[in-house]
């Protein structure tokens, strides 16, 4: 028999405790916590899959739990759900700061409880198989790149710098039905380890749905719109917002399609010119409107031609003064730079956004990647 996944409840109304464990334990191994300090104490006895907390409890609160919880290693990245009475927006905001899956407001209809549960539940599991399986696929793993990836004519090299312990930057590389190669970079909102481990998840969620409906010949367009729509149908993920862009490199053409989930535009540096163009074709942030569109653009890239796309970790980068790095100044590091190869070039641009910085600190995952036609 299949071990029952693992839900600790923590919550001081033994009215609702027990309504919580009828409507959960019929499917779910349930154990219970009257405050966050007897919840600590079992928390060192057992892993749960899931906490499920009220805020408003004696000896210790919600908040002060999920606070603590962030600062342990081992429960900093547990997923967290609030049921509570506290429904105004601040009370929300405030859970969602502290890097919690869900919030949810008594009194709870059954199906909405079982199906938030779920969807927190299969984000984790996702998250584990992705990451610590071995899947056998040919994705470009959210390695920190470092290496040189040939794709249809086309060579690609990338490097993610990541700020914190991880990245929440990403990254894909892998090929559709077509033979054509589909290029992902993306950034999610968020900072700390939390955010970082919900990054990760979100991913692999993204990359599921994405991933599929590329391999089987649809357009980057419409793959956007149709990820876009289960985003935003997905309640779990309201407060959360992505940048994301996509580049079809096709097999045997000079042509390239993009599309963009409000990324930085990428800069196109054209051989034959010796001008860095940017390519704008933005659509809105993924989760944002469910009605969104996202527009493509078709671009012939020259031998010699190069490529440029970074997260906002480089323009956003911070000197001592304050001064941010900038799109102009990216631009001119780019045209300085312009003959090195793909590996060498996104070298010689993350050293310049270094040294700008000199000793300020990254506030953010800096990722630089640099494609070129051969």
């Amino acid at each position: 028999m299949m071990k029952r996944e693992n839900i600790l409840i923590v919550e001081d109304d033994p009215h609702f405790m027990k309504l919580l464990e009828y409507n959960l334990g019929k499917h779910y191994q349930v154990t219970k916590a009257v405050n966050g300090v007897q919840a600590l104490e079992l928390l060192e006895k057992i892993v749960p899959d899931l906490i499920i907390s009220d805020i408003m409890m004696p000896e210790m609160d919600g908040y002060t739990l999920k606070e603590t919880l962030r600062t342990k290693t081992g429960t900093d990245a547990m997923p967290f759900m609030f049921i509570t009475a506290m429904g105004t927006s601040n009370d929300r905001q405030k859970g969602f700061a502290l890097g919690i899956d869900d919030y949810l407001v008594k009194p709870v209809e059954r199906e909405t409880l079982l199906t938030r549960v779920r969807q927190i539940l299969d984000r984790a599991k996702i998250y584990k198989q992705s990451f610590f399986e071995d899947l056998k696929t040919d994705y470009v793993r959210q390695d920190c790149g470092g290496k040189i990836l040939t794709c249809n004519g086309f060579n690609l090299y990338f490097r993610i710098l990541p700020a914190d312990v991880a990245s929440g930057d990403y990254v894909e590389v892998f090929t559709c039905m077509d033979g054509a190669s589909i290029v992902l970079m993306g950034d999610i909102a968020g900072k700390g380890l939390k955010a970082k481990y919900f990054s990760s998840t979100y991913w692999a969620y993204m990359k599921t749905v994405f991933h599929v409906y590329l391999k089987n010949g649809g357009s980057l367009a419409d793959g956007l719109i149709q990820l876009n729509e289960l985003l935003c149908d997905d309640p779990s993920l309201e407060d959360i917002f992505t940048t994301l862009i996509c580049l079809k490199l096709g097999k045997d053409s000079s042509q390239i399609v993009s599309v963009s989930a409000g990324h930085l535009p990428v800069l196109w540096w054209s051989a034959s010119e010796k001008t860095v163009n940017l390519l704008e074709a933005r659509g809105p942030l993924l989760g944002l409107d469910e009605e969104a569109v996202f527009p493509e653009t078709e671009t012939p890239i020259g031998p010699d031609d190069r490529l440029i796309i970074t997260s906002d970790g480089v323009i956003e980068a911070t000197n001592m003064d304050g001064t941010l790095y900038g799109m102009e100044r990216l631009q001119e590091s780019v045209i300085r730079n312009s003959s090195l190869a793909p590996e060498a070039l996104t070298q010689a641009l993350l050293d310049d956004v270094s040294k700008f910085r000199c000793l300020t600190p990254a506030g953010d995952d800096v990722t630089v990647m640099v494609i070129s036609r051969f």
